[in-house]
């Protein structure tokens, strides 16, 4: 009986000292090995995206931003031209 008590109280101590981590939409702090890519469950439950989706996105509206620019930029200097 003393090694299954052994056996909790380690255990008990390794959770104790897990590192926890805040949710990127919602801040609920719990256990790092629960979060999948930063987001707690009920997160990703309502569909709520990770950081490495949420990093994706920002490079897509970058990259949709510089095309824009350009596309603009050369409208006007056309207009300049004339």
């Amino acid at each position: 009986m003393s090694e299954l008590a052994d056996m909790i109280r380690r255990n008990m101590v390794a959770m104790g000292e897990e590192e926890k981590e805040a949710c990127i939409h919602c801040g609920t702090e719990w256990y790092r090995i629960h979060y999948r890519d930063g987001v707690c469950h009920q997160c990703q439950q309502l569909g709520r995206p990770g950081r490495t989706e949420l990093a994706a996105r920002r490079r897509t509206f970058r990259r949709t931003l510089a095309f824009g620019a350009l596309v603009i930029g050369s409208l006007i200097l056309r207009m300049v031209l004339r």
